[in-house]
């Protein structure tokens, strides 16, 4: 299947975009679905129409990623501010990084994951206990001895290992476990000549094992609430190892694969909140669907259907970029809200800016000129016949139903009866006669006290709310009630 419709695929979509690199990501992810789907047993049928639609749809929802092979080899300490790599050092430095991958793919998971997290992205060891779901005591245990591993022909002894404990306490335990660990660290090293070599040897192996500055090449482990997916993860080595084999092009779209990715859903009445390991924070109302995916080079969340409130931390090397199938949004750090239903597209911010693509662009570059930017108190609707007027929010209005309200400015009583719907196990409707009929209403109204909703219909339009034999709740004129 690779060969018969590689070229063709390679070729057709390299047209349609007009870049070679975001043709060739969305072709090899394409490829690796195909693998994931045949390895779980299914039968593909029609594999040059499953690709066709499998590449279709990626390009669709994944903004264009820049090159990152560059950013690979200088966080091998390869490049430097004046340096030029030789052909060289780019080989060596491909080379040393593929070997620390083999390496710690060959640890146990448990173990990889801590070393990374602790020795990668700076995690205190309370922080990676969490965010793996495990124990303070377990994630030090496993951070020593992955680095023991990695060091295994150092000769290290069971002193060493103990002092590569203790140093693990002391740069990343909390500040009693810390002040602790340098007392313990100070008797060692003053015990005798062994000890103070096995010190020696530990604080040596510990300063070569620091990983910091390849934090945009070692993907962050999957969190705890997100398990692992063992079919993605071989097939994306599997992959990956013959396309290093391959060549650079293969190297590019091995570096751009997302470091983490989330599909996040919520049901009737749920609210939903998700932390991305960047910092930034997802709030979903109710009956929502989401996939919040990150990489080296930017943030990208598709709103499919619902609601969101998010706080966005600024990143400036790292744009977040908001998708729904009305258009884009497109922000560095701020608190805002995006709404994505089947008639409309809705954004209000809080605070910051965030710029506003209409139609659903497929790619929100550097230089796109954005439909319109909008700015703190804003809020504005993007429907099929683009943007549509810009109107004054209040600040704490914006997505008050985080804080338990559902707020209404001059809201069609359908769409309002819809927000409703969402948190109401007996659902609200209006006669067919009324559904047209342009009724708004405005204020504020607890989520947890729908019946104050209800009277203000009936104080301000007559409606008076009435019990169906399907279980509905609807909402009637007293005329049109006595009639029935």
């Amino acid at each position: 299947m690779f060969k018969t419709y590689y070229d063709e695929l390679l070729h057709h979509f390299t047209r349609r975009t007009g870049t070679r690199h975001a043709a060739e990501d969305a072709v090899m992810e394409a490829y690796l679905r195909a693998l994931q789907h045949m390895h779980a047993g299914h039968t593909i049928r029609q594999p040059r129409a499953f690709l066709y639609h499998c590449v279709r749809n990626l390009l669709a929802s994944q903004a264009r990623r820049s090159a990152i092979e560059a950013d690979a080899l200088q966080c091998l300490g390869v490049l430097g501010a004046a340096h030029s790599p030789s052909p060289e050092e780019q080989l060596d430095a491909r080379q040393r990084l593929v070997h620390l991958q083999h390496q710690l793919n060959a640890m146990p998971a448990k173990r990889r994951d801590a070393f990374v997290l602790v020795r990668v992205h700076g995690m205190r060891y309370a922080e990676a206990a969490a965010y793996l779901g495990s124990t303070t005591a377990a994630v030090e245990k496993h951070v020593a001895r992955a680095l023991q591993m990695l060091h295994a022909e150092s000769g290290a002894t069971a002193a060493t290992g103990r002092a590569i404990l203790l140093l693990g306490r002391l740069q990343h335990g909390e500040p009693a476990v810390t002040r602790k660990a340098g007392q313990q660290l100070q008797r060692l090293a003053l015990r005798d000549s062994d000890h103070a070599n096995a010190l020696a040897c530990a604080s040596r192996l510990w300063a070569q094992a620091d990983g910091s500055k390849l934090r945009t090449v070692i993907d962050l482990p999957p969190a705890a609430s997100a398990p692992d997916n063992p079919g993605r993860r071989a097939g994306l080595l599997a992959i990956a190892a013959m396309l290093l084999a391959g060549g650079g092009w293969g190297a590019r779209w091995y570096w751009r694969q997302p470091l983490w990715n989330m599909a996040l859903q919520t049901g009737l009445g749920q609210h939903l909140r998700q932390r991305m390991p960047e910092g930034s924070n997802l709030e979903l109302a109710p009956n929502t669907r989401a996939d919040a995916r990150l990489y080296r080079h930017r943030r990208i969340v598709q709103l499919l259907h619902g609601e969101m409130a998010l706080e966005v931390r600024a990143d400036a090397r790292r744009p977040f970029i908001v998708q729904t199938s009305w258009g884009q949004v497109r922000v560095l750090g701020t608190r805002f809200s995006v709404a994505s239903h089947a008639h409309q597209l809705q954004v209000a911010v809080a605070s910051g800016s965030v710029a506003v693509y209409a139609n659903g662009a497929a790619d929100v570059s550097d230089t796109a000129v954005p439909s319109i930017v909008l700015q703190p108190g804003h809020s504005v609707v993007i429907d099929a016949h683009g943007v549509q007027a810009v109107t004054p929010i209040a600040p704490q209005d914006v997505a008050a139903w985080t804080q338990g309200w559902l707020v209404f400015a001059q809201t069609p009583l359908p769409h309002a009866i819809s927000r409703w719907n969402q948190y109401l196990r007996t659902p609200l409707v209006l006669p067919e006669d009324r559904a047209d009929v342009p009724l708004r209403i405005s204020g504020r109204y607890r989520i947890a006290d729908p019946e104050s909703f209800l009277r203000a219909l009936q104080d301000m339009y007559g409606l008076q709310s009435t019990r169906r034999a399907d279980g509905c709740i609807a909402l009637v004129a007293p005329a049109l009630q006595r009639r029935r």
